[in-house]
């Protein structure tokens, strides 16, 4: 009987010490102060002006000039088959159609060819049709005579979540196929969907989609 004490004291004990073990462990303040200072800095935001454009660095025998501006926050751009240009804007959520009429080298019309498509920002073209993609759907758009859209109509509308990187970009390749990015849905976690972090292919119709390439932020 005398031994199972002498057990069960030294259990005791030991139960003892490894509390206050792990209550060690879990953090107590440190005997020696310390402090941590964060200095956070990001880059101050300007109005554009034409002035800007001589701090771009070109290849001589080239130039830089302003053909549009006050467009708002443009995303990406399209060569229209009239000398045009095809801008999407995601913050508003539509296409603009930009033309030099006079030929002057500045874009004097402007004509919206797609509206109420939300966070809208990919955009390619391929054997007259446009291709627009945001970060849920891929769409396309028969280009007419007068290079607007018309017949349009949704392709996919099952694109993975965006997360923090829903920006999507699309080209076609020599192979007739369309390329698709699809970002990671967060900077640093597992995904739940195995298409994030991917490059996609598919048909020109949106079928056959399938992942091209993996591990991509």
């Amino acid at each position: 009987m005398r031994s199972i004490q002498i057990l069960s004291g030294i259990t005791a004990f030991t139960l003892m010490l490894s509390a206050i073990t792990s209550k060690a462990q879990k953090g107590l303040p440190s005997e020696t102060p310390t402090t941590a200072t964060v200095n956070t800095s990001y880059p101050a935001h300007l109005d554009f002006k034409q002035s800007m454009t001589s701090k771009l660095k070109v290849p001589a025998g080239m130039q830089v000039s302003v053909v549009a501006s006050g467009l708002g926050k443009p995303r990406m751009m399209a060569l229209a088959a009239n000398g045009g240009i095809y801008v999407t804007r995601r913050d508003v959520g539509d296409v603009l159609l930009l033309s030099d009429k006079d030929g002057d080298g500045k874009m004097d019309d402007l004509k919206t060819v797609w509206s109420q498509f939300n966070d809208v920002h990919g955009i390619t073209i391929h054997e007259g049709w446009l291709y627009l993609v945001s970060s849920k759907a891929l769409k396309r758009g028969k280009i007419s005579a007068d290079c607007m859209v018309t017949d349009t109509t949704t392709l996919l509308s099952d694109l993975p979540d965006g997360g923090q990187h829903n920006n999507r970009m699309i080209a076609f390749g020599k192979d007739g196929k369309l390329y698709m990015t699809v970002g990671s849905d967060c900077n640093d976690c597992g995904e739940t969907n195995q298409q994030n972090a991917t490059l996609l292919v598919m048909n020109a119709d949106g079928t056959g989609r399938r992942i091209f390439a993996r591990g991509l932020h």
